[in-house]
Protein backbone atom coordinates (compact mmCIF):
# COMPACT_ATOMS: atom_id res chain seq x y z
CA UNK A 1 0.00 0.00 0.00
CA UNK A 2 1.09 3.65 -0.96
CA UNK A 3 0.90 6.35 1.13
CA UNK A 4 0.76 9.86 -0.09
CA UNK A 5 -0.32 13.08 1.06
CA UNK A 6 -1.35 14.10 4.36
CA UNK A 7 -1.75 10.36 5.55
CA UNK A 8 2.06 10.11 4.94
CA UNK A 9 3.35 13.05 6.68
CA UNK A 10 1.23 11.84 9.73
CA UNK A 11 2.83 7.89 9.10
CA UNK A 12 6.12 9.51 9.12
CA UNK A 13 5.65 11.17 12.21
CA UNK A 14 4.39 8.72 13.87
CA UNK A 15 7.12 6.39 12.62
CA UNK A 16 10.24 8.70 13.59
CA UNK A 17 8.24 10.37 16.71
CA UNK A 18 6.58 7.98 18.35
CA UNK A 19 6.45 9.35 21.87
CA UNK A 20 5.86 12.86 20.43
CA UNK A 21 3.13 11.39 18.48
CA UNK A 22 1.79 9.61 21.65
CA UNK A 23 1.96 12.84 23.43
CA UNK A 24 0.03 14.52 20.99
CA UNK A 25 -2.73 12.00 20.56
CA UNK A 26 -3.38 11.80 24.40
CA UNK A 27 -3.31 15.80 24.35
CA UNK A 28 -6.08 15.99 21.74
CA UNK A 29 -8.26 12.95 23.53
CA UNK A 30 -8.08 15.38 26.68
CA UNK A 31 -8.55 18.56 24.87
CA UNK A 32 -11.78 16.79 22.75
CA UNK A 33 -13.52 15.54 25.95
CA UNK A 34 -13.37 18.75 27.67
CA UNK A 35 -14.81 20.75 24.74
CA UNK A 36 -17.08 18.42 24.86
CA UNK A 37 -17.97 18.45 28.24
CA UNK A 38 -18.14 22.44 27.81
CA UNK A 39 -20.30 22.51 24.64
CA UNK A 40 -22.85 19.89 25.79
CA UNK A 41 -22.90 20.23 29.42
CA UNK A 42 -26.63 20.81 31.01
CA UNK A 43 -26.92 23.97 33.67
Amino acid sequence: MVKSGFEQTIFRFATDHGFGYGLFAIGLAMLTGWLGRIIFRKD
